[in-house]
């Protein structure tokens, strides 16, 4: 037979049994089952697998955090170690007994009262020169509390001054002595003087009070009653012009010993009853033990002249001064001097004896008498301040500023021209200053950025008194000052 044949033949021999034969279709469906159980096992075995992973990374994860959680602590128990020392070392400083406190308060009552004597005031600083530089100058002589510049409130430059407050007030005589030294931090002299913070006060102080009685006297709810007999007080004369309307104070002047002087000021609540009493008591009269009283505005304002005496000055310092005519100058130098005694001061007019016009006094032969030709005007003797010359512009010439013979120390010139064009600087824009040290009459020219700068320049500068001098200022044409100085910007002022 052919073997292949054969093997064919075999095979579906074999199939048709197994068709024929029904343990085969259960043998089949058992390794089914058992296929199935095979993969369910399998399953199983991963699920458990990924389970422990599962469970291995939590335990990791807890044990960090556990781990990161420990560190936390360390840290939170060493901060409160930390803290607990700081605490203890707090605990062994000592606290300040009461005595200690009490001394300490009475120290800073002693520092505030005697601030103003311990504080000097410093000028003619450069504009390199700061708090450190000035500190460390003065830190020589002694301890500084506090240094203060003064400065511009737009640009933040100090004016070139400044306030030193000492520790000690035993150092302020030492500072005083160097007074128009050059310290290291610059090539030029400085000025120190004592600080005049209470003088000033004081001058404030003074004229705060004159600016009130001025308007308590010119205030018209204040009547002026006069003509009053002696015996009249302030009762009575309450008791006679409370029916005209309310009354807010009745004021009889006395003299030292207490009695009347026979006049008295009133004030009411309204100005309309001080003024229905002015028309009606001097339209009807009223009559008091027999003497017609009389009434009018109460005008007894201070003495502007009398009152700041003390506190005049001519020469500037650094404040904007006392400018004056000749007739207030006359005035103020009788008041001060009493018109005798002073070299070159003119005497008040005198009277001519009765009976003898004209006659000389006797004792002083050749002496006119007012009124006679030659005799001296008083006012007309002190010259009076010359009006500004030239075409208003922004260009100036200061005159009368100094003596250049007279002038010796070095560097004087640029000094002068830094002390004119910081105070130029305070009504406009200067754009070029020059001191002309080899001419004579003491010559500053000064360009500014606009007219108006020059012009409020001249009105608060014009007849001042400067180092004892009385400087004038005249207005310059631009292109005089161009011929004058090239090298100035003159094509950048503004008419």
């Amino acid at each position: 037979p052919h073997p292949r044949r054969d093997k064919e033949t075999a095979t579906q021999e074999s199939v048709a049994d197994s068709k024929m034969d029904p343990n085969v279709e259960a043998q089949a469906a058992y390794a089914a089952i058992e296929d199935r159980s095979r993969g369910r096992d399998n399953r199983d075995r991963d699920r458990d697998r990924d389970r422990d992973r599962d469970r291995d990374r939590r335990r990791d994860r807890d044990r960090d955090h556990g781990r990161r959680r420990s560190r936390s602590r360390s840290k939170e128990r060493r901060r409160r170690s930390r803290s607990r020392s700081r605490e203890r070392r707090r605990s062994r400083t000592p606290e300040e007994t009461p005595e200690e406190k009490e001394a300490k308060r009475v120290q800073e009552e002693i520092d505030d009262l005697t601030k103003d004597q311990r504080t000097v005031f410093v000028s003619q600083l450069v504009m390199k020169a700061d708090e450190r530089a000035v500190r460390k100058y003065f830190e020589k002589i002694g301890k500084v509390k506090q240094v203060i510049m003064i400065r511009d409130k737009y640009t933040n430059r100090h004016k070139g001054f400044s306030y030193v407050e000492m520790k000690d007030l035993d150092s302020i005589p030492l500072v005083l002595m160097v007074n128009n030294a050059v310290p290291d931090f610059q090539k030029f002299p400085i000025l120190i003087k004592a600080s005049e913070a209470e003088k000033n006060f004081l001058a404030k102080q003074e004229t705060a009070a004159v600016a009130a009685a001025t308007k308590a006297a010119n205030a018209k709810d204040r009547i002026y009653v006069g003509n009053l007999h002696e015996i009249i007080g302030e009762d009575d004369l309450r008791t006679v012009l409370t029916p005209f309307g309310a009354l807010e104070s009745v004021q009889i002047s006395r003299d030292p010993g207490g009695k009347s002087k026979g006049f008295a000021f009133v004030k009411f609540v309204h100005e309309a009853d001080a003024e229905s009493v002015l028309t009606k008591i001097s339209a009807e009269g009223l009559v008091l033990m027999g003497m017609a009283i009389k009434v009018g505005p109460a005008k007894d304002a201070p003495d502007p002249i009398q009152n700041s005496a003390d506190n005049w000055k001519l020469d500037d310092d650094g404040s904007n001064g006392l400018r004056i005519d000749a007739q207030s100058r006359l005035a103020l130098m009788q008041r001060l001097g009493g018109g005798a005694g002073m070299p070159g001061m003119p005497q008040a007019p005198m009277l001519p004896m009765p009976g003898m016009p004209g006659m000389p006094m006797p004792g002083m032969p050749g002496m006119p008498m007012p009124g006679m030709p030659g005799a001296a005007n008083p006012v007309s003797a002190v010259p009076a301040v010359p009006s500004v010359g030239g075409t208003r512009s922004f260009a100036i010439v200061i005159k009368n500023m100094f003596d250049p013979a007279s002038e010796t120390e070095e560097g004087w010139a640029a000094d002068i021209s830094e002390d004119t064009e910081q105070e130029c600087s305070k009504f406009g824009k200067v754009l070029h200053c020059k001191v002309e040290d080899k001419k004579p009459g003491g010559l500053v020219y000064v360009l500014f950025r606009d007219t108006a700068g020059a012009a409020g320049a001249v009105g608060h500068m014009h007849g001042r008194w400067f180092a004892g001098r009385r400087i004038t200022i005249d207005y310059l044409e631009p292109e005089r000052y161009k011929a004058l100085y090239p090298d100035a910007p003159v094509d950048q002022g503004q008419a």
